[in-house]
């Protein structure tokens, strides 16, 4: 099996000082699949990524390891995705992106691929255009016995108009499309009122649930989903910025994790492979924050403990979804 694994960042353009997070968790990851990868037989990786990385990973020089590394840097998303329509693919049969949901560029990576002759290891793009979106995720719960935070819209006009709840602080601000880290942490009205929304740009208000944060990893095929492991995400409490995880996390009610994850499938029957669900433990009970339908970072840790790679191929050609008999924990942080 010939699979092609295309990290956003990595392929996109040499480390900037800007999102130096971004860049050490896309490394991790990528890491973490090459390993993966090793571990599987019969399986060869393919890449592409900018020529700075041609020594940042080990065992590229594997014969299952071919990585190019001779990308330049693009200068914005347009010249990026038309590299990636017009990379000729051949005797290639799946492929699997690393990307994230801000403006769209999982989406567009997706259905760009999709156009070539080469298979989708995880969710298709029509999927990701519905479970990224994180205001239909709060419609689509509201009225269910999931628990939510508090989630209202925001825009520039309404806080003019003092339109937001007064209660709702401590809170963040969150894109409908946007990465998990990438939120505005507001304290009360005043630092609301300082902000200036980008008008091009669809914006959420959201309660900070105060308790411990969560992720689910999830596989999934046509007919069902399975919890591959539940973890406890390091959050930096300052800024709500992701620093690693402890894969195997012993959250008390557990049993509540198989309810929501089969919840999340009725409402988003597409999702395919690997994904993500955070949430928020408070008091034994569980807020459901975001899925995201792609590789997360807690892929780290599973592959630490497991194949993760042989995991979502095997679902994909086989139907067949893993037992995972150790429970060992793994912690990892991002540096």
């Amino acid at each position: 099996m010939n699979i092609l694994v295309l990290e956003y960042f990595l392929s996109k353009g040499t480390p900037n000082n800007k999102r130096l997070s971004f860049y050490s968790e896309a490394i991790n990851i990528f890491q973490a699949i090459i390993n993966s990868c090793l571990k599987t037989e019969n399986l060869k990786l393919y890449s592409w990524l900018n020529k700075s990385f041609n020594s940042t990973f080990e065992n590229t020089d594997r014969a299952e390891i071919n990585i190019n590394f001779s990308l330049p840097d693009f200068n914005n998303n347009k010249e990026y995705f038309s590299f990636l329509e017009n990379l000729k693919i051949k005797n290639l049969d799946y492929f699997l992106i690393i990307a994230p949901e801000t403006d769209n560029i999982l989406y567009e990576m997706s259905k760009i691929l999709e156009q070539k002759e080469i298979k989708n290891l995880g969710s298709s793009s029509k999927c990701i255009k519905k479970a990224a979106n994180k205001w239909l995720l709060y419609q689509n719960f509201i009225e269910s016995k999931i628990f939510l935070p508090e989630t209202e819209l925001v825009n520039n006009q309404l806080i003019r108009d003092n339109k937001i709840k007064q209660n709702i602080f401590p809170a963040v601000i969150k894109e409908f499309y946007g990465a998990g880290s990438e939120l505005m942490v507001i304290d009360d009205y005043r630092s609301l009122k300082k902000l200036d929304l980008k008008e091009n740009k669809n914006y959420l208000i959201q309660k900070i649930v105060q308790g411990t944060a969560g992720s689910l990893s999830v596989l999934a095929n046509q007919e069902r989903t399975e919890i591959l492991t539940i973890n406890k995400q390091i959050i930096n409490r300052q800024d709500f910025k992701y620093q690693g995880g402890i894969v195997n996390y012993p959250f008390k009610s557990s049993k509540k994790f198989t309810e929501i994850s089969t919840k999340i499938k009725e409402k988003y029957p597409e999702l395919r492979g690997y994904y993500g669900v955070d949430f928020i433990c408070q008091d034994k009970e569980f807020y459901l924050l975001e899925i995201n339908p792609r590789i997360t970072s807690s892929l780290i840790g599973l592959a630490e403990l497991y194949n993760p790679i042989k995991f979502i191929c095997q679902l994909q050609e086989t139907n067949i979804f893993p037992e995972l008999k150790n429970k060992a924990q793994s912690r990892f942080m991002l540096a």
